[in-house]
């Protein structure tokens, strides 16, 4: 869906100023969140009546218009020109999940056209670059709830959460030895799905923060390579193994010499590649393997014996796995703890976490 901004004629270098006045005061506001639906219908009422207004009322809008772009220009930092503007509100606009329709902006985007949206978005300078805020383009907020900001590695999080919390939920008040089949096999696929997500969310955020540290950093040829995962020569995949990024991603990012973290000083990272070989992969690739000797060496027993305290402690290192490298490549990349945090003493994660 695209939204069409094409603005009237006009026959003066008056009527042209004033017009140019109010296309930029407009696109400012709705940049900055600032419109709401009356509002915006006023804005567009009055641009459409330009054409017919006499000279002197021109003239006199022209000192108002003016104090009120610099005042909102001012306000906001808006540092971008018109052609910006218009660009941007030229972007397509898709579904926020509500039913309302919105344009979705990367903060590093809004970060080159403004120099305080903390003044739209508080938490503006805790979310990392690649964050997308809702931009609401077409004028359908009515209500002073807090803006949309979608984050790929908080879905992910929030997707492990409800599985795990789905299974704890299922599990409620009732043993094993009570359970149907039906029952213990829904524990069994919930445990399972709950495994995938958390390997999800770590390889997600690694990726996202690949992504922020081709905007923020400049890196050599090889390190490129790395974060694209990709020949820079032949432009084919090179792809890189989970253990990879975690040390190399932290460590472009931090811009140290040597990676922050390892296996031997780190246990969530230690845990997490031990259950990747354990358990991802036979969840991922099930099959029924061969040794040289000929002996079956399966990957069923995930499918049999699979223990609800491993996936825990799964999901508690895959969470602070998140929060440590977080903490060693710094503010740049946001502050994770926005949208990831702990299971609670009840063993659930919160349900402020999906908020």
């Amino acid at each position: 869906m695209r939204t069409s901004f094409q603005r009237p004629a006009s026959s003066s270098n008056l009527r042209r100023r004033v017009e140019k006045l109010y296309w930029r005061y407009r696109g400012i506001l709705i940049l900055a969140n600032g419109v709401k639906p009356a509002i915006r219908k006023e804005l567009d009422r009055s641009v459409s009546v330009l054409p017919r207004l006499p000279r002197r009322r021109l003239a006199a809008e022209v000192g108002r218009l003016k104090r009120e772009v610099l005042r909102v220009e001012r306000y906001y930092g808006f540092k971008g020109s018109q052609a910006d503007i218009d660009r941007v509100l030229s972007f397509p606009i898709s579904d926020s999940g509500s039913g309302d329709s919105h344009l979705f902006l990367e903060k590093w985007y809004l970060s080159e056209l403004f120099d305080r949206y903390d003044r739209v978005l508080p938490n503006f300078a805790r979310f990392p670059p690649h964050a997308r805020i809702a931009i609401d383009v077409i004028g359908v907020r009515t209500s002073g709830e807090g803006l949309e900001v979608f984050q790929l590695e908080a879905a992910l999080f929030e997707d492990m959460a409800a599985l795990w919390n789905g299974y704890l939920d299922a599990r409620a008040g009732m043993s094993r030895r009570a359970a149907s089949p039906v029952q213990v096999k829904r524990w069994h696929a919930l445990l399972r799905s709950t495994i995938r997500a958390a390997f999800c969310l770590v390889e997600g955020y690694l990726n996202c923060l690949a992504a922020d540290v081709l905007l923020l950093r400049a890196v050599t040829d090889s390190e490129r390579e790395r974060l694209q995962e990709r020949d820079s020569r032949s432009g084919r995949p090179r792809l890189l193994s989970l253990r990879d990024k975690l040390i190399q991603y932290p460590r472009i990012a931090a811009r140290t010499p040597e990676p922050p973290l390892l296996e031997s000083d780190c246990t969530e990272m230690a845990t997490i590649l031990k259950e990747e070989s354990e358990l991802r992969h036979a969840l991922i690739h099930p099959t029924t393997r061969i040794d040289p000797t000929g002996r079956f060496i399966p990957r069923e027993p995930v499918y049999l014996q699979l223990s609800d305290e491993r996936v825990a402690v799964l999901c508690d290192s895959a969470v602070s796995l998140i929060l440590r490298i977080g903490g060693v490549v710094g503010s740049d990349f946001g502050d994770t703890s926005v949208w990831i945090s702990p299971r609670g003493a009840d063993g659930r994660f919160p349900d402020r976490v999906f908020a």
